[in-house]
């Protein structure tokens, strides 16, 4: 009976405490209506804006709206405020978070951070930032470069159908594709090989040393623009020929047979010109 009568006690005191939990919660969410219907009754005041504050903060509620009107209005008298006035930024930078307001809600944590530079709070209202916006920065920077990438496999595609037209209407269709893509070597090569097959060597060499600039120190490439500059068969464009030629043997040694053999040959060019000397 002693024992049932206690649990019986127990279970009262627990009632009444949550009874208590209750009441207050409805007097507080009384308190937030009373003090969101003041401030937008009234003239929107610093005292009314102060309050409302108070009120969201006292009991965890959310309503950025009301927060990113009033907050203004109490920084304005900011000297009546006191200490209070960092719990108002904390607020108002929450609220700037919940409307994904990255620029000044950044301006408000550097601020938080300026005046408490060693807070925990403030460390991690910075993670809550980060969380919010820079996980946000980088699924549209990936967003933009897949948009990019079927942009860019689009444009290529025109190039290959290029190459079924004539020789104008495939450079235009490429010379188009490289003003938005300037470094691809893919698409430069396309047009050294439209002028190499027509003979257009002087042409082939500029469009060629802008596919070497991709991999400089590739050998085959090297070779290949010596080639093009053999090809050219000026005096001055057999020398670079010469250079570049030397330059692929010394990345591949004595192995590099196409290079020996430009060698030889721009030798064999050069000699048969008129004041050589060897």
């Amino acid at each position: 009976v002693q024992m049932s009568c206690l649990m019986q006690s127990e279970v009262k005191r627990e009632v009444l405490r949550l009874h208590i939990i209750v009441m207050s919660d409805l007097l507080e969410l009384s308190n937030v209506k009373k003090a969101l219907c003041d401030y937008s009754s009234d003239s929107k005041g610093f005292a009314s804006a102060q309050a409302v504050l108070r009120a969201l903060r006292l009991t965890n509620s959310s309503r950025p709206d009301v927060v990113l009107d009033a907050v203004p209005r109490v920084l304005k008298q900011s000297r009546k405020v006191g200490d209070e006035i960092w719990s108002v930024y904390e607020q108002y930078f929450l609220a700037l978070l919940d409307v994904h307001d990255p620029e000044n809600a950044k301006g408000v944590l550097l601020a938080m951070r300026e005046e408490f530079p060693d807070s925990k709070r403030v460390s991690g209202l910075a993670q809550l930032y980060s969380e919010a916006f820079e996980a946000e920065d980088a699924l549209a920077e990936a967003r933009e470069e897949s948009k990019s990438s079927v942009e860019r496999e689009l444009l290529r595609d025109r190039v290959v159908e290029g190459r079924t037209l004539g020789r104008k209407e495939a450079l235009e269709k490429l010379s188009a594709y490289l003003k938005v893509y300037c470094a691809d070597p893919e698409a430069w090569l396309e047009i050294c090989t439209i002028y190499f097959n027509n003979l257009d060597f002087k042409q082939a060499q500029h469009a060629f040393e802008e596919v070497l600039l991709s991999d400089p120190s590739n050998p085959a490439l090297i070779s290949k623009l010596a080639e093009i500059l053999y090809a050219v068969g000026t005096e001055e464009a057999l020398v670079e020929a010469r250079k570049y030629f030397s330059r692929s043997l010394s990345l591949l040694g004595d192995g590099n047979t196409r290079a020996l053999w430009g060698l030889y040959m721009v030798r064999a060019s050069h000699s048969l010109m008129p004041g050589y000397c060897s």
